[in-house]
């Protein structure tokens, strides 16, 4: 399936296609939006507020995944990975280049904005950002051999494309990538995510995001941290050139 960085014109389908795939989520649904229904475009407007101010963030990368309807290329879904660490050694910006004040300049745009236009499908306002407020919670996680990451943080396919493996396409690139860094890859899964995650090869369970005392995101279902370890991506290539080194030796066999 094709997949593509996202470019500013992306961004309206791309907050559409996560209103879309999040609708039924637990977190971004059901507990953040409980009046979405009502308020259908102020939970889109929620999604876009976020990508903007990621947008900016140079340690992000956004990934759209298309497909062809009517001749025309259409967005279909997304995928944000983050670089932690080393990771993103080459790939950021240096304390001293001035876009560094871009997504703090987008993150008090937000704020007006969300005074000026509160958000009405959010019922408890300060529950709209409470993932990242969760973060002091649970980001002990990303220490040690892991401190380093391709960290998937947000991937949403429209319900009416979900299936078709752009998900998956989506995914396989950040592990690609985290294996040619020589890092792990790490994700938070919803509880409805959480079995598409182990398939795509996040086999190693490492906590919650739920987890600590006063944690806002406390109750919530979901939030299992997953990990692919660097080690393991490397036995994935390995099986990869093992598979295709047992294919040319049949071929050979046979041509004998």
């Amino acid at each position: 399936m094709p997949i593509r960085r996202a470019t500013p014109a992306d961004f309206p389908a791309i907050n559409a296609v996560c209103a879309a795939a999040f609708h039924d989520d637990e977190l971004f649904g059901d507990m953040i939006h409980p009046l979405r229904d009502q308020y259908p475009e102020d939970f889109v407007h929620f999604f876009a507020r976020r990508n903007r101010e990621n947008w900016w963030d140079y340690a992000h990368e956004i990934w759209v995944a298309t497909v062809i309807e009517n001749g025309k290329e259409k967005i279909a879904g997304m995928g944000e990975w983050e670089r932690m660490g080393r990771a993103n050694e080459g790939w950021g910006i240096g304390w001293w280049d001035p876009r560094q004040l871009l997504k703090p300049a987008q993150h008090h745009l937000n704020t007006l904005s969300g005074r000026i236009w509160p958000n009405r499908a959010a019922k408890e306002l300060r529950l709209e950002n409470a993932f990242v407020e969760a973060h002091p919670f649970f980001h002990h996680h990303w220490s040690g051999a892991r401190a380093d990451s391709w960290y998937l943080d947000l991937l949403a396919i429209h319900p009416a494309y979900q299936g078709r493996g752009l998900g998956k396409e989506l995914v396989a690139y950040g592990m690609r990538r985290a294996k040619r860094d020589g890092v792990c890859c790490s994700v938070v899964a919803s509880r409805i995510g959480e079995k598409f995650y182990l398939t795509c090869g996040f086999d190693t369970p490492v906590g919650w995001a739920t987890e600590g005392e006063g944690n806002p995101l406390k109750g919530a279902a979901g939030g299992r941290i997953l990990f692919r370890d660097a080690d393991e991506l490397e036995k994935d290539e390995d099986e990869v050139w093992r598979v295709r080194n047992e294919g040319s030796d049949r071929e050979n066999e046979r041509t004998k």
